[in-house]
């Protein structure tokens, strides 16, 4: 896999909990061919493997980092095929989680974070740029529109 093909879907899920819904996320994964998953605000407090196949289905699953939510509140989950990426957690904190992630064929190593939360949005632009300077590849997304942030694809 280049890094042309690497295709990376991030959506604020609003929770998974209802099955139906469950169901609906993962057939929209499947349709979109994402090698790279970032999902916020699942609302799930307790992760267990046969929930993250349910949810990514079983090439995702064996590669994925999560923050569960608090009650009702947030939740993350990060997952990539092991066919193409490696990915080491580096970080996890109430609102995010952060994991090194490497390509493997290219061998080539970024930093993914999923975040989630309003009261982050005003000071997370500028803590992202502060690590872009020190990162050489840094994609950077916006909880619920999808749009990147003004650092580019590298």
């Amino acid at each position: 896999m280049s890094q042309k093909n690497c295709f990376v879907l991030c959506w604020n899920v609003r929770g998974l909990n209802d099955g139906v819904k469950r169901a609906s996320v993962r057939n929209l994964i499947s349709a979109s061919n994402a090698t790279i998953v970032c999902l916020q605000e699942t609302k799930i407090e307790s992760w267990t493997q046969s929930l993250l196949v349910e949810i990514v289905g079983p090439v995702l699953a064996r590669n994925c980092s999560f923050l569960p939510s608090i009650g009702a509140a947030g939740g993350i989950l990060m997952a990539m095929s092991d066919q193409f990426f490696s990915m080491s957690p580096l970080q996890t904190t109430n609102h995010s989680v952060s994991a090194e992630i490497s390509m493997l064929e290219e061998n080539v190593t970024w930093c993914l974070t999923g975040v989630y939360g309003k009261q982050l949005c005003s000071g997370l632009y500028h803590g992202l740029t502060m690590l872009r300077q020190k990162q050489s590849r840094l994609a950077c997304f916006r909880r619920r529109t999808g749009r990147r942030f003004p650092c580019k694809r590298l």
